[in-house]
């Protein structure tokens, strides 16, 4: 059954046992050839089995002598043995390690490929960079997380780029190019000419102090809704602000320690897709009764007005300035300052 299946008859396969044992008796003055049969066997020989056909380099096969039953029965269990083993040379599955030698490492994709987050690696490490380059505050450790994919969108907006958190072959130009000076303060802001580090808090004339806040206007005074309008000057640049109007009243005049900057989504602390806060302490109000929690920084965004916080009022452009302005001024006094507000 096994020759059938070979496509063998008995004689080739007595021929094949026959040639085994003439090769044993003649190994030692036969080696070059036995190496040039099994490199012929590898090239097709009948049937495909592993063992190769006889007389590689077109020998002519030696002449067949009776053979025992015995020798019959090896040779079949020969010709069995070499179809097994083909078969598990062709159903063996690929090494299931290579395709993984084989891939790149997520997030090694090329220079003009996609970045996402969850990529990792050197490329990871240049966009970092890149990002830093043009205002972001990023760890250069190859590894796309959230702060690098904040950092990123708020890039593309500014690049007027759809701001989806990948880098893809527009966002890359973007990177590659120049980063740009900040612009000065227009709308929302402005700055005193020649100043560069406003270290301490006595101001020029006619610019309100460095790290100040002024309440300028007041509406519906008295009011549990009652709202303030005014001026916040931080870095030598001074922004309007909004506090109040939502039935807790406006933020309480004193001082105030300012610290922890972060990127915000929340509604109410986003505009036109710039979001932020920064905490401010605590302060006690008689007006609530009691100690007024949770003070912040942030966008003004939605509707006119916070329930207490200090909103920043302006566009994007305005938010962004202000968000680096103090960023900056926090970085310069060790990650907090105090701001008096009156």
């Amino acid at each position: 059954m096994v020759a059938i299946r070979m496509g063998l008859d008995i004689d080739e396969l007595l021929a094949r046992a026959e040639a085994a044992h003439e090769k044993s008796r003649r190994a030692e003055a036969m080696r070059a050839k036995a190496a040039q049969e099994a490199q012929a066997q590898g090239q097709g020989a009948a049937g495909g089995a592993c063992g190769g056909s006889m007389g590689g380099n077109n020998e002519p096969a030696p002449q067949r002598a009776p053979v025992s039953p015995a020798d019959q029965s090896a040779a079949r269990q020969k010709a069995a043995g070499n179809e097994a083993s083909c078969r598990r040379c062709m159903e063996q599955p690929a090494d299931p390690n290579a395709v993984r030698r084989a891939e790149p490492r997520r997030g090694l994709q090329t220079q003009e490929g996609k970045l996402q987050r969850g990529s990792r690696g050197p490329e990871v490490e240049d966009l970092q960079r890149r990002l830093n380059q043009h205002g972001a505050r990023l760890a250069v450790d190859g590894k796309f997380g959230p702060k690098t994919e904040r950092a990123l969108k708020d890039f593309q907006r500014r690049q007027g780029l759809a701001a989806d958190g990948v880098r893809g072959p527009q966002t890359a130009e973007k990177l590659r190019a120049e980063p740009q000076r900040r612009p000065e303060p227009t709308s929302g802001g402005t700055r005193p000419s020649g100043t560069t580090r406003p270290d301490d808090a006595t101001g020029r004339p006619g610019q309100p102090p460095n790290r100040t806040a002024t309440f300028d206007r007041v509406s519906k005074a008295g009011q549990r809704d009652q709202m303030v309008s005014g001026r916040i000057t931080v870095n030598g640049n001074t922004y309007e602000f909004k506090s109040g109007g939502f039935g807790r009243g406006n933020l309480p005049k004193g001082e105030y320690t300012i610290s922890n900057l972060r990127n915000r989504d929340t509604r109410g602390m986003v505009k036109d897709g710039v979001g932020f806060s920064a905490d401010m302490t605590d302060k006690y109000d008689s007006r609530v009764g009691g100690t007024r929690t949770a003070l912040r920084i942030h966008p003004d965004g939605g509707t006119p007005g916070t329930m207490g916080c200090m909103g920043i009022v302006g566009d994007a452009a305005t938010q962004r300035r202000f968000r680096e302005d103090l960023r900056q001024e926090l970085q310069r006094n060790g990650g907090r300052f105090t701001l008096r507000v009156g």
